[in-house]
């Protein structure tokens, strides 16, 4: 029997791109196996072989994608994900006393 080779991980993020694509476009209820396979330009059968199914595809390829790009000016961010601005002091703040 031949033993049928795995996916490389290059193909691997193609077919992942193209899912989360799919689902982004159409919701992931209105996403079948088939229109996956033919965005991708593989085989039901590979999908199938790989991932048994849809949810695990999804599961796979959302674990799998890339973190977003960081992004210096966000309306709203927080500090830690702001621009960096004037270096801060890393001794503690002075107190005062009142007497």
């Amino acid at each position: 029997m031949e033993r049928r080779s795995r996916l490389s991980a290059e193909r691997e993020t193609e077919i992942f791109g193209c899912v989360e694509r799919l689902v982004r476009e159409h919701g992931y209820e209105n996403v079948t196996m088939q229109q996956i396979a033919a965005e991708a330009r593989t085989s039901t059968a590979t999908l199938y072989r790989h991932w048994n199914g849809k949810p695990r595809l999804v599961v796979e390829a959302v674990r799998n994608r890339r973190p977003a790009p960081w992004r210096t000016s966000t309306p709203g961010a927080s500090a830690a994900t702001s621009s960096p601005g004037p270096p801060r002091s890393s001794s503690p703040a002075p107190t005062t006393t009142t007497s």
